[in-house]
């Protein structure tokens, strides 16, 4: 009889357990993958989604915001922040509003960190949420560019854009409201280094003026145009004010024409330039 009693006891402990175990993998632990960092939370509001996360750590350089239409699979880069120029006093987390979404549309999120010592890590995906208000379009929200293209001209390194009297027009105000406070900005990849540099205008660009040393003697490649937007904290002390965030608006490729050359990519000699912000996707911790 105690023996059995016994028994009872030990496989009532066993039911407790496996219990237990349950109610852990129903709850929203980050039980995918332990390489990645703890997700961010996405809340719904009226005209977008809000992005919450930590900083991680007070040795960030910047941060990057990457977000997925799940009705199309999309993966886009929205925004970078920089802990830094945050105005709140302890800089432990970050909130970021994304406007640029569509009524309807399911999207998740996730963040990548960068240290100052250069190291990537990324937060694993956020959960699903689908916006409640937006625009109709996802197109919407990228440059017209008015079936126009760039001529890149080798030996004085300028893209110059064709046909003659053509323009690339910023998305609407009625789908981006702030987007007067947005300059245009071209996308160009080296290697793994991808950035972003505003242009005074797109009709002619000269490459040798905008490009950086880490672009010289490589192999470029325009991946296109977006429009950007900086904001910087204006209640800092000192003359340059430090950076808060940087917004994209969605990517939009634009085809560049050869002439007298072979290759996809564009080549220019070396001379140094500006640093553009960051744009690249990959981390340190990625498959």
């Amino acid at each position: 009889m105690k023996k059995n009693n016994i028994s009872l006891f030990a496989l009532g402990a066993v039911v407790i357990s496996l219990t237990m175990i349950s109610a852990l993998i129903g709850c929203k632990f980050n039980l995918s993958d332990t390489k990645y960092l703890k997700r961010p939370d996405v809340e719904i509001f009226e005209n977008g989604l809000r992005i919450h996360g930590d900083y991680v750590s007070s040795d960030i350089e910047h941060i990057n915001i990457y977000r997925q239409d799940m009705d199309n699979s999309k993966i886009e880069r929205i925004a970078l922040l920089d802990p830094k120029g945050d105005t709140t006093p302890d800089n432990q987390n970050f909130f970021f509003y994304d406007n640029q979404v569509c009524k309807n549309h399911t999207y998740r999120y996730y963040v990548r960190f960068v240290t100052t010592q250069g190291e990537k890590n990324r937060t694993e995906w956020s959960e699903q949420k689908k916006a409640t208000a937006g625009a109709d379009n996802p197109k919407s929200f990228q440059y017209n560019l008015n079936n126009a293209y760039y001529e890149y001209d080798k030996d004085n390194a300028v893209l110059t854009i064709k046909p003659d009297g053509k323009h690339f027009e910023k998305p609407s105000n009625t789908v981006i409201a702030d987007i007067d406070e947005f300059e245009t900005a071209l996308v160009f990849q080296t290697g793994d280094l991808i950035q972003t540099f505003t242009v005074a205008s797109t009709d002619t660009v000269n490459l040798k003026e905008l490009l950086p040393q880490e672009f010289y003697n490589t192999d470029i490649i325009l991946l296109g145009i977006v429009g950007q937007k900086v904001i910087r904290n204006e209640n800092a002390n000192g003359a340059e004010k430090p950076l808060q965030s940087v917004t994209w608006t969605s990517l939009t490729p634009v085809y560049v024409k050869k002439i007298d050359f072979e290759h996809d990519f564009i080549r220019i000699d070396t001379k140094y330039g500006t640093k553009g912000f960051d744009y690249t996707i990959i981390s340190d911790n990625e498959n």
